[in-house]
């Protein structure tokens, strides 16, 4: 291994912004289907379903597993494999699954820190190593040099993520569920307004008086028989909107 086939940061970026973009396509076609919506409440029926089903199984694969295990048994992750890099140690061989799972939790998190300059020391390090590399001992080194193949796939991705995204914010907004949204945040909203008001004009401490003559000057009997009823009465009327 020389020093002439490691990767460059531009070309592991390039990589990087390919791999995230595939794995953004599901998710757009997800909010597709979740475009799809006649109305507010199956709007958040598909959601829920999409996010319980899809969405979480799909980001906790990704966040752990994905690239442990493309890289133990291929070298790289779709990313790197486009643009034909590979993840090795320092014998030019596979990274085993423990080491690629530590490098992408932990070592990454340790590279994160101080806004990422553990990936950013990438430029100027000797070995083109970031913090997570050096924690585990392995190189990013250009296999195949296929980046012209990458950046083609990556901006065919692009179009058509944001297409697919742009479809469904225009779908969500040219129908009836914006117009359900603000209808079902007026109610919310003036319901809150009337129990305010109600707490106001009718304030009872039931902590701290000593006798039904504290409340409104009312004895007993005529609290439970006059008050108390008609507040009931008050109280079913404002849930009942």
């Amino acid at each position: 291994m020389t020093k002439n086939n490691l990767a460059s940061f531009k070309i592991r970026l390039l990589s990087f912004l390919t791999d995230r973009f595939i794995f953004f396509l599901p998710h757009a076609i997800g909010l597709m289907f979740v475009a799809s919506s006649n109305n507010l409440q199956s709007l958040v029926v598909n959601f829920l379903f999409y996010f319980a089903l899809a969405a979480l199984p799909f980001a906790i694969f990704r966040a752990f597993f994905y690239n442990a295990i493309f890289n133990s048994k291929f070298g790289g992750n779709l990313g790197k494999l486009i643009t034909g890099l590979r993840v090795v140690n320092n014998d030019g061989k596979l990274l085993t699954f423990r080491r690629n799972f530590f490098r992408h939790t932990v070592g990454f998190q340790l590279s994160l820190l101080l806004f990422g300059l553990g990936f950013w020391s990438i430029i100027k390090d000797e070995n083109k190593q970031g913090w997570h590399d050096k924690a585990v001992g392995s190189k990013v080194v250009v296999a195949t040099n296929l980046w012209p193949l990458s950046l083609i796939a990556l901006i065919i991705l692009a179009i058509a993520n944001f297409t697919l995204v742009a479809n469904s914010i225009q779908r969500i907004s040219s129908g009836s569920i914006p117009t359900e949204a603000l209808t079902l945040y007026s109610q919310i909203q003036e319901q809150s307004e009337q129990e305010n008001e109600f707490n106001i004009e009718n304030p009872v401490d039931f902590e701290n008086f000593e006798n039904f003559e504290d409340i409104g000057g009312l004895d007993k009997e005529q609290f439970f028989d006059e008050e108390l009823p008609e507040k009931l009465d008050q109280i079913e009327d404002i849930e009942s909107i």
